[in-house]
Formats: C-alpha cells, sequence, structure tokens
C-alpha cells in the first residue's frame, strides 16, 4: 500500500504528542511527506468577543498566539530533521472544518490525530475535533490516545479488524491486511454474533441466548476463514477468532486480551437525528478503546438490512 503523505494536525497537547510519533513512525516506514498543521480557533460570532474585545488588542492577541503556534510547529519539524516535513499554521471558526479543508487541498493517505478521552454527557453533546473529523473525512483517519510510554521507532503492528460481512468490513479487512504486511505485523480477523434483544414482554430467558451459540459460531468461523483467504494473496500472519456477546464489548475484551497494537474500522459515514440517538458500532469503540483506531469511511450504499 502507497501512504505518499500524511497529515497531523496538534494541538499541542499530550495526546497530540502520542499522535506526532506515530505519524512520524509512519512516515518513515512509508518514505512519506508529513504536514503539521495547527488551527488556531478564532471567536467568530461568539457573543462574548465583544466583551473581550473590549479589554484586548485582539490583533496583537492573535499575532501572539500565531507566532507561538509557528514556533512550536518548527520545533516539531526539526525533531525529525530525516523527513521531509511541511508545517502551517491555519485560523477559523471551526477547526474539524478547517482541518478538512486542508486535507482536501493537499489530499493526504492517512490523516493521524490524538484524541483527548473525554467521556461523559458532554462528550456525547459536544463530541470531539477528531470524532468530528473522522466522521466527515474521505481519507483514513488514524485516532490516537494518549500514551507517555510510547517510543515511535518501537511500535509492534499487530492489527485487530471486526467483520460484520457487510462488504464496509470486507474493505476494511483489505486494508488492515495491506497494513499489517507492510509493516510485517499480524492481524486478527474478529466477528461478533451479537446478543438479540427482546422486550421483556417475551420473558427471553438467559439459556435461550445461549442455546444454539455453536450452531451461530462455527458457521461464521467458516465464513471468516473464507473471507480472509479470498482478499488477496498477500503473506499475512492471520488469527480468525468468533465471539459471542454485545459487539463493542467483545471487541473491546479480544483487543485487550490479544495486546492488539491497532483497531482497524469501517463507517458508513451515516449522519442525521438517527445517528445522533443511536450512534454506532464504530463511534461507541472510539469512545471507549484505549488503543489507536484506524477509521475507513466507505462511500458504498448500505446494504439491506444493515442500517
Amino acid at each position: 500500500m502507497g501512504i505518499k503523505r500524511v497529515l497531523h494536525p496538534t494541538d499541542f497537547s499530550p495526546s497530540a504528542g502520542t499522535a506526532f510519533k506515530r505519524a512520524v513512525e509512519i512516515a518513515r516506514r512509508y518514505g512519506a511527506e508529513l504536514h503539521l498543521i495547527n488551527v488556531v480557533e478564532q471567536l467568530g460570532d461568539d457573543p462574548i468577543r465583544g466583551a473581550l474585545a473590549s479589554r484586548v488588542d485582539e490583533d496583537a492577541f492573535r499575532d501572539r498566539i500565531n507566532a507561538e503556534v509557528v514556533r512550536n510547529l518548527r520545533n516539531r519539524a526539526a525533531s525529525v530533521p530525516d523527513l521531509n516535513v511541511v508545517s502551517q499554521s491555519l485560523a477559523g471558526t471551526d477547526v474539524a472544518e478547517e482541518i478538512l479543508r486542508y486535507a482536501d487541498a493537499t489530499d493526504p493517505h492517512l490523516i493521524v490525530l490524538g484524541t483527548h478521552g473525554r467521556r461523559g454527557f458532554r462528550r456525547m453533546m459536544a463530541g470531539s475535533v477528531g470524532m468530528e473529523v473522522a466522521r466527515r473525512a474521505l481519507r483514513p483517519v488514524l485516532l490516537c490516545p494518549e500514551d507517555p510510554t510510547l517510543e515511535a521507532e518501537d511500535l509492534r503492528t499487530r492489527v485487530l479488524v471486526p467483520v460484520d460481512f457487510s462488504e464496509h468490513s470486507r474493505l476494511a479487512l483489505a486494508y488492515a491486511r495491506r497494513l499489517a504486511h507492510a509493516a510485517g505485523g499480524s492481524i486478527d480477523v474478529l466477528h461478533v454474533v451479537e446478543v438479540p434483544v427482546f422486550p421483556s414482554v417475551y420473558r427471553a430467558s438467559i439459556e435461550l441466548h445461549f442455546k444454539n451459540t455453536d450452531q451461530l459460531i462455527e458457521p461464521a468461523r467458516r465464513e471468516l476463514e473464507l473471507l480472509n483467504s479470498s482478499i488477496d494473496d498477500l503473506d499475512v500472519d492471520a488469527r480468525i477468532e468468533v465471539r459471542y456477546g454485545h459487539v463493542t464489548e467483545q471487541v473491546l475484551q479480544y483487543a485487550d486480551e490479544t495486546d492488539a497494537t491497532l483497531l482497524v474500522i469501517s463507517t458508513h459515514g451515516n449522519t442525521g437525528l438517527a445517528r445522533f440517538f443511536l450512534g454506532s458500532v464504530s463511534d461507541r469503540l472510539i469512545r471507549s478503546a484505549a488503543l489507536p483506531i484506524l477509521r475507513l469511511r466507505t462511500l458504498l450504499k448500505p446494504e439491506p438490512n444493515r442500517l
């Protein structure tokens, strides 16, 4: 697989520091050009802007912030003299929008972002820049939680890719296999037979949930093996696993058990009110996972019964 340009938007936070190390490692591995950008958020039409403007010299304040950003970007670029680095300070009222606009202009093969790991109601309501970019970007997005122990020159690649047998997950598997092969790593292909949820009036028992588990798991395992072998002819060390339970919980548990270093998932790019209330498996994984997640946005028409 070819990665010629890596885009790393940074806010110089600890999680962005982790993402920078990963972006550097990837750029080195593929001989790619590394783009470093920071977006200085502007007040725009914020109601408090008038109050702030009455007490500070806004132009001078903006110039000071921009000078600090440029200095920090130059320092990061200077720390990796072996790479071809392009750095730029941007400004806008919507950070995610500016990142996506820059991506459209430069066409990176990968966007690498840090995640701040916010939890709770504020995260649900407000989201994050990383989540917004991952939802909207047409290019692969690697989201990296903070890891102060990470060393860029010592990154293992054990890729975990959950598969639901949709064409979306097939594309994610193909990408994951190429990634593992290029990095000399291994891949775990996981399918979760999801626990059915019955209305309480059915009085469904635990026995009903687990009675026919083996009849579901074995056919799924065979299909996974066929799917994995049909993708390409690359020599990739692959392990096939089928679990039964709730998808998000089982994926995270399996990742922890196997010390996976990267989770590759696909997203259908759905938006709107249903997305707000119901979310998606990929969103829940991003909110909960402690490992980096590579999110691919597939633009296929969703298959019937997979909405």
